[in-house]
């Protein structure tokens, strides 16, 4: 799943969406210290923004020539 982590104290893997569960297991006796770690671990996971897929048809030069911003070049008819 790619909300689970690594916790860095216990070395398990837990959901970080739910940290008080892992923690209520595993860490019941934890110390502030311990906590931190866990707590900067799951914002680190939610800070990294997901991987995009490089090289699909939007790069590809042919396709943008359909683009909205591509047209073809027209004749100004002007009154005489």
């Amino acid at each position: 799943m790619k909300n689970e982590i690594r916790c860095p104290v216990c070395r398990l893997t837990f959901d970080a969406r739910t940290p008080y569960m892992h923690i209520q297991q595993h860490h019941k006796d934890a110390k502030d210290a311990e906590l931190a770690k866990i707590r900067n671990a799951r914002r680190k996971c939610f800070k990294e923004p997901l991987v995009k897929k490089s090289g699909g048809k939007a790069c590809l030069p042919q396709v943008s020539i359909f683009a909205a911003g591509h047209r073809k070049p027209t004749e100004t008819i002007t009154a005489r």
